[in-house]
């Protein structure tokens, strides 16, 4: 469904849920808009800014290959974390998790990275801490 402000469907079915990242300028006048998915739902948690001027964002998955999402679920939800450039498309994405359900709430950039012999998706991008939330 398409609001007056927001200019793309939802990714996944009516009742799915989506990343909606909409990025303003300092008096709201939207700038971009992406909304991001897969067929399933994804519950956004957090984004942070990131060194090279575009934006990290956190949260969880229960979606397999489909839509935006590039990498299969590897439970009930996993953790999906998203890397987007300075105007908003989709850098590179990482879907973490095991066989049950895991929930990212938090994460945060730190100054470490990763070796040239890292995993393909998180080449010589900065590593992020994340949490898992209340009681974890």
């Amino acid at each position: 469904m398409i609001s007056t402000d927001k200019t793309e469907n939802a990714v996944g079915g009516f009742d799915d849920l989506d990343y909606w990242i909409v990025k303003t300028d300092a008096v709201g006048n939207i700038e971009w808009q992406n909304t991001i998915g897969g067929i399933d739902n994804e519950i956004f948690s957090d984004i942070q800014l990131t060194r090279d001027g575009g934006y990290i964002l956190g949260g969880y998955s229960e979606s397999n290959i489909s839509g935006d999402k590039t990498e299969n679920s590897k439970g009930n939800y996993d953790y999906w974390v998203v890397k987007l450039d300075a105007s908003g498309s989709v850098e590179w994405q990482k879907t973490i998790g095991g066989s049950g359900e895991d929930r990212l709430y938090s994460l945060q950039q730190t100054g470490a990275v990763f070796p040239e012999s890292a995993i393909q998706a998180f080449r010589k991008t900065h590593l992020f801490q994340v949490a898992q939330g209340p009681g974890a």
